[in-house]
């Protein structure tokens, strides 16, 4: 790599084969909360 030259990188932070979701127990604080936000469970 060049210091005088533009570089770009793209990170997919979703990529990764590790589980990114919630535990349950964690995720049922919010039941109720989030209703109508366009945001799917």
């Amino acid at each position: 790599m060049a210091p005088d030259k533009r570089f770009h990188a793209i990170f997919y932070g979703g990529a990764t084969n590790a589980p990114h979701h919630l535990a349950k127990e964690r995720a049922d604080r919010y039941v109720g909360q989030l209703d109508g936000a366009g945001i799917r469970p």
